[in-house]
C-alpha cells in the first residue's frame, strides 16, 4: 500500500525530490506553546512570517528550520488561499546559510 506520508518524509533527503516535492525550508522565528512562528516569502505574507499551529514543540528552537510543502492560489499578485504540510525538521545539508 502507498503511503503518501511516507514518501514524502523520503524525498526531503534529496535536492531533485525536494524541488519535484515542493519542500521548503523555513526559520523559526518564535515558539510560543504549541504555536511556532515561521519565515515565509513575502508572497505569502505582508509580515514575511506566518504561525503554524503545532502538536509538539518540545526539541524545537528559535533558529532551527523546519521543512514544508505549501500549495496555493494566487489572486493580483498576492495568495488568497493556502495549505501547508509539515514535513520534518530540515535535513543539515538543506538548512540555508546566513544570508540565503
Amino acid at each position: 500500500m502507498y503511503d503518501y506520508m511516507d514518501n514524502l518524509k523520503k524525498q526531503r533527503f534529496t535536492a531533485v525530490d525536494r524541488q519535484r516535492g515542493g519542500i521548503t525550508s523555513h526559520k523559526i522565528l518564535k515558539i510560543d506553546g504549541n504555536k511556532v512562528d515561521i519565515a515565509v516569502k513575502p508572497i505569502l505574507s505582508k509580515t514575511g512570517s506566518i504561525t503554524v499551529p503545532m502538536n509538539d514543540t518540545s526539541g524545537l528552537q528559535v533558529g532551527d528550520y523546519l521543512d514544508f510543502q505549501f500549495s496555493y492560489t494566487i489572486h493580483g499578485g498576492r495568495v488568497n488561499n493556502y495549505q501547508m504540510m509539515f514535513c520534518g525538521t530540515t535535513p543539515p545539508q538543506f538548512i540555508p546559510k546566513e544570508g540565503e
